[in-house]
């Protein structure tokens, strides 16, 4: 500990300097990071089908033709379905009425006219994972335009009256109360241990990632150091009268 306070005692203006950089580096990041981490956010729990990457392909939604998404897995922690969509101008959004099918699992419930929680609906979890038929339908004239993917390579797709239609629906499911990203860093790092290399799966990976977090700090405080130091002894060497 003496020899440590000697080092920073003896730092030539370089070395401060370059704490200082390091100081503020901390600071701006913690000013961006902080907000990011305790700031309440939906929890996805699955995204059967994503959004399209760029533009949008649409799926109208019209009276007496119902929109199927098929095949949708269901996850035991699902608790809302999120779609986006739109509603032709000068219209406002329709009543939706939302049936949820699966092996020993059935869901009916309604999007309230104007969607004033969104296009979004909750569900019972299921008791298992469960792929299971998601059907939309109105009674509109002026019905309703879902966001769809052209592109998605995924399990699901979608119908439109019983016929295959050329993109699927998007849909993500998620849990019903937001949680910020600091209170799920358990859950965040459990799954990224449950997506590495087998060898390096499960406890191992959760011990690697906490050396990590321990030791990069730690090595930066020392690198830091052991560059104060040495500075510190070529200044006194090159000034060593002879």
């Amino acid at each position: 500990m003496r020899r440590a306070a000697g080092i920073v005692r003896g730092a030539p203006p370089a070395a401060w300097a370059l704490l200082a950089a390091a100081v503020v580096i901390v600071a701006v990041t913690s000013h961006w990071m902080l907000p990011w981490l305790t700031r309440d956010s939906y929890v996805r729990v699955a995204t059967p089908v994503p959004p399209q990457n760029f533009g949008v392909t649409p799926i109208a939604l019209e009276r007496g033709k119902p929109v199927c998404i098929e095949d949708v897995l269901l996850p035991t922690a699902t608790q809302v379905a999120g779609l986006a969509g739109s509603v032709p101008e000068g219209h406002r959004p329709p009543t939706i009425d939302v049936t949820v099918t699966a092996p020993g699992y059935s869901h009916r419930t309604t999007i309230e006219r104007g969607w004033p929680k969104g296009l979004s609906f909750t569900l019972p979890s299921p008791s298992a994972d469960v792929l299971a038929s998601v059907c939309l339908s109105t009674k509109s004239r002026s019905g309703a335009i879902l966001n769809a993917n052209a592109g998605a390579v995924v399990r699901a797709y979608s119908t439109v009256d019983g016929e295959r239609a050329p993109a699927a629906v998007a849909i993500e499911l998620r849990r019903a109360d937001p949680q910020s990203r600091l209170s799920r860093l358990g859950t965040m790092l459990d799954r990224a241990a449950d997506l590495t290399w087998r060898p390096f799966g499960g406890g191992l990976a959760r011990v690697l990632m906490a050396l990590v977090l321990v030791l990069v700090p730690v090595g930066a405080i020392g690198a830091l150091l052991w560059t104060m130091e040495r500075d510190r002894r070529e200044t006194t060497t090159y000034h060593e009268e002879p």
